[in-house]
């Protein structure tokens, strides 16, 4: 079972945060959730999230989180050290602030040269004679737009198209 969410203005609400009756009927609701799980529970928060905005914001773990006791959870966050300030408290940081897992190494790809340079003549079987007006490397294979006499403007995949360079 899985529980999400567990960031601070989430879980508890932050309608909830000043009202003590409806924080605690918040806590209760994720006691619920807990009790609910049989065999396994993963309990998961996100380290930003993206605001109504489109920026991404830092979150802060749930005032609940704190309330486990240590001894039930298993397991222990790895991964890199957080970017985002999100602890709560000046006192270190807590297990709930770093990432769960380990990040995949990045890979970097550099993109093939084009075959197609703008201005280029080109031929087409269906679509006769035609001039090159942008090419770019992208998904593994090279986009050309082309543009046709009598036919108009035509974006094609170079290793499916068969153009033949003039």
């Amino acid at each position: 079972m899985f529980i999400t969410g567990l960031d601070e203005f989430l879980l508890p609400h932050s309608r909830s945060r000043d009202d003590e009756e409806a924080l605690a009927e918040e806590r209760r609701l994720l006691y619920v959730g807990i009790t609910r799980a049989r065999k396994k529970l993963t309990l998961t928060r996100a380290q930003r999230r993206r605001s109504p905005y489109g920026s991404y914001e830092a979150t802060m773990p749930s005032r609940f989180l704190d309330d486990l006791p240590s001894a039930l959870l298993s397991g222990s966050p790895r991964g890199l050290p957080n970017r985002y300030n999100t602890s709560r408290r000046p006192e270190g940081p807590s297990r709930w602030n770093s990432p769960a897992f380990m990040p995949a190494r990045r890979v970097v790809y550099e993109a093939p040269a084009t075959r197609f340079k703008p201005g280029m003549q080109v031929k087409h079987p269906s679509y006769g004679r035609g001039v090159v007006k942008t090419s770019k490397a992208e998904h593994g294979d090279e986009t050309v737009e082309v543009y046709f006499e009598g036919v108009g403007l035509k974006c094609l995949v170079a290793s499916l198209a068969r153009l033949e360079q003039l």
